[in-house]
């Protein structure tokens, strides 16, 4: 896929650069999937696609002050699922007289009763 440059970019009409972007995150998912199948080698792509959707989303946010943009259907917003820790349970509170345990001597030991 051709990437393009900022200024490019800056030229382009919103609904169209919401377009390119859904395309770069097309190429990023088709280059991830490559790479884990051995079919290529060249990571160094990955990043170049990483940074193309990322420039045009900058591109994109720039022009949201000028106007509103519509994206396409396509560009469907991906959340990342972040697992949250497990809560930390208390242990219950005993009930009744709690049993204390025997008072050390100056040995260590257990006094005997």
């Amino acid at each position: 896929m051709d990437i393009l440059k900022p200024g490019e970019m800056r030229s382009k009409r919103p609904q169209d650069l919401a377009a390119a972007v859904v395309g770069y995150r097309q190429e990023l998912a088709r280059l991830r999937l490559a790479v884990v199948t051995g079919k290529i080698k060249a990571v160094s792509d990955i990043g170049k696609a990483r940074r193309a959707v990322a420039r045009g989303l900058t591109v994109l946010s720039e022009s949201a002050g000028k106007a509103p943009v519509a994206q396409p259907e396509a560009a469907v917003q991906i959340k990342k699922v972040v697992a949250k820790p497990a809560p930390v349970k208390k242990p219950a509170p005993v009930k009744g007289k709690q049993k204390t345990l025997p008072k050390e001597t100056k040995r260590g030991k257990a006094a005997a009763r």
